[in-house]
């Protein structure tokens, strides 16, 4: 009996709250912004995310991002690439050269924030985070 309980609970489906990531300060510049979702602070900011994905913009100031999400915690990181070659662009010492951001906007100081700097919690219902791009220099 308590096999069947197990394997009923085990087979029931993984609900996914809709989840609205909005980004703002494109400053009207044209090309793709990139996001990638990523629930593990070991995989932040450069391994394998959750989920990723991409927009087009030709001048809008802000934009946003709908996708599904189980309830849990992740952390986001966003860049706009302006020149369309798929990658965050960094001068010769590593600093981005193109905008980027990530949830939770924590201040960039030296490198890539942590995981729990960047924690957003996605509840069972719809949710809505706002990332600020920025430029260093």
């Amino acid at each position: 009996m308590k096999y069947a309980l197990l394997l009923a609970f085990l087979s029931l489906p993984v609900f996914a709250a809709p989840v609205k990531l909005n980004f703002t300060q494109t400053m009207g510049k044209t090309g793709k912004v990139y996001f990638a979702v990523f629930n593990s602070s070991s995989q932040f900011p450069k391994g394998k995310p959750v989920t990723s994905g991409s927009v087009s913009v030709a001048g809008e100031r802000e934009a946003s991002f709908l996708v599904d999400l189980p309830a849990g915690d992740y952390a986001v990181s966003i860049f706009l690439d302006e020149n369309n070659n798929g990658k965050l662009d960094q001068n010769f010492i590593g600093i981005p050269t193109e905008r980027f951001g990530f949830s939770n906007n924590p201040r960039i100081l030296t490198g890539a924030p942590s995981y729990n700097d960047c924690l957003i919690r996605v509840l069972d219902q719809e949710n809505d985070f706002t990332i600020r791009l920025i430029k260093l220099f």
